[in-house]
């Protein structure tokens, strides 16, 4: 909400009329300054900038503006900026009757800085054999693997409490992280990523790198022939409390993986 402080004083008003519009500026109105090319006002702008035009003004805007910050407001620990500003012209929405020029002031919270998880497409298979026998994404599917690198926090104001069952890939549905999946056991092991909270401040690095896996839905019947030639990408379904969360994929500009058809040839990695 923006908010009209108080009528700025009448010497202030006519300072800035020298300074945008009113009257023309006179000499005397820049003390110690050099003398006016032909008696007219000085150039104070140098290049790239330029100059306004004096005069005309309307409405004149002045030029004490301020702006400050503030780590929280009202009981609130997101950054929060405030601003004044000096004009003739009130903002929009805002009808006070103004008669000349007035302050006015709004403050307004930070876009809260995001956890940033950083990620890598480790690769696509079909299935494997294990002790009880074949493990099979199915026809027209693929296990799609992704490793986890980091979790940083750093730049956040409240803890974040990461689960990987939230993290999903976008495609006809969402289809997320699936620790019930055998794989999870019979391939990835100790090294599935689990829930962990990571603190205000902190910059989690994952080493080694933990993994998670979902099942994708394909055209082709070898699912993984398709997968392992497609980029996917990680989004996490933010729960109540949770701060905003960006994903960085690093190997971004990969389109290509290693066609392992077999699990259990995947290099986790």
């Amino acid at each position: 909400m923006v908010a009209a402080v108080a009528p700025m004083t009448e010497r202030v008003r006519r300072l800035n009329s020298h300074r945008r519009g009113g009257r023309a500026p006179r000499p005397a109105d820049y003390p110690g300054a050099p003398p006016f090319p032909g008696g007219g006002a000085p150039n104070l702008c140098t290049a790239p900038e330029t100059c306004q035009i004096w005069g005309g003004g309307a409405p004149k805007y002045g030029d004490y503006n301020g702006n400050a910050c503030t780590p929280g407001l009202n009981g609130t620990p997101t950054p929060t900026t405030c601003s004044a500003w000096a004009s003739a012209k009130p903002p929009l929405g805002v009808d006070i009757g103004l008669q000349g020029i007035g302050i006015f002031a709004q403050c307004h919270a930070t876009v809260e800085p995001p956890v940033t998880i950083t990620y890598h497409q480790v690769g696509a298979c079909n299935g494997y054999t294990n002790a009880f026998g074949l493990v099979s994404a199915g026809s027209k599917a693929a296990f799609l693997i992704f490793g986890l690198e980091s979790i940083d926090n750093s730049m956040g104001t409240t803890p974040f409490n990461f689960d990987p069952k939230n993290l999903f890939v976008q495609l006809t549905i969402r289809d997320f992280f699936d620790p019930t999946l055998s794989l999870y056991t019979d391939i990835l092991g100790p090294l599935a990523a689990v829930p962990t909270t990571v603190g205000i401040g902190s910059d989690l690095t994952l080493s080694p790198t933990l993994f998670g896996a979902t099942t994708v839905q394909t055209t082709l019947a070898n699912g993984a022939q398709e997968a392992n030639n497609t980029a996917y990408f990680l989004v996490y379904n933010r729960k109540p409390g949770d701060p905003r969360v960006q994903l960085v994929k690093s190997d971004a500009k990969q389109t290509v993986w290693p066609n392992t058809l077999n699990c259990s040839t995947i290099a986790l990695k």
